[in-house]
């Protein structure tokens, strides 16, 4: 691309990704969609986080593909991850996808939504919060939605308060805490503890607005 509105028209588009795991599918129907920026803060691993399987199933998700460095226009430059980002967890919430990222008190936030109950398919996708972290594999938060957090601290320390069970895993929490592969515990996030406190609808929406201007 030359521009936001001009592209290279001497070379066509190219398909980076195409559904090949069965958890990618909803019955016939293979769909990866929604590609979003995903990357680390020492830029050690760079890529998109995109949605697959049915956005109006318990199943939608979310996985990732891993730029490798090279001509990003080559699909030799991609690698995709063999498994999801993030799944339901065991009893919901169910069906997160179309994450975003943000940068908050110097951590990673994804923001995706999800339904409570397993036959809402597009009805009642609530916005959530989950914190993202690398590790050697790449990003991970926790592979599955935790249970919400009723208050900030909740939020902060991983301990879940209440609605969907699966308790408090320290290492990914969020207003769902994370589930899945461990971690530390939630202290040392005083600096997302005030700027979560300090941000007003408002605020949110001028802190993506800069996201968008980068």
């Amino acid at each position: 691309m030359f521009t936001a509105t001009e592209c290279d028209e001497s070379r066509p588009p190219t398909r980076i990704s195409t559904p090949e795991h069965g958890w990618e599918f909803s019955g016939d129907a293979g769909i990866n969609e929604g590609p979003q920026v995903l990357k680390s803060a020492d830029g050690g691993w760079q890529g998109i986080a995109y949605s697959c399987a049915g956005s109006w199933t318990k199943e939608y998700k979310m996985n990732t593909l891993r730029w490798n460095g090279g001509d990003p226009m080559d699909v030799r430059s991609w690698q995709k991850s063999r498994e999801p980002l993030l799944v339901a967890g065991g009893r919901g919430p169910w069906g997160p996808g179309h994450g975003s990222f943000i940068e908050v008190g110097g951590e990673l936030v994804g923001v995706f939504h999800a339904t409570d109950n397993e036959a809402d398919g597009w009805a009642n996708r609530r916005a959530r919060v989950q914190r993202v972290v690398f590790t050697e594999r790449g990003p991970s938060m926790g592979r599955s939605c935790g249970p919400h957090c009723g208050t900030w601290d909740q939020f902060l320390t991983g301990m879940g308060g209440g609605g969907h069970g699966h308790g408090g895993h320290g290492g990914f929490p969020g207003a769902h805490s994370g589930g899945g592969d461990g971690g530390g515990g939630g202290g040392g996030h005083s600096g997302l503890r005030q700027a979560l406190k300090d941000m007003n609808p408002r605020g949110i929406m001028n802190g993506l607005k800069n996201e968008f201007k980068k």
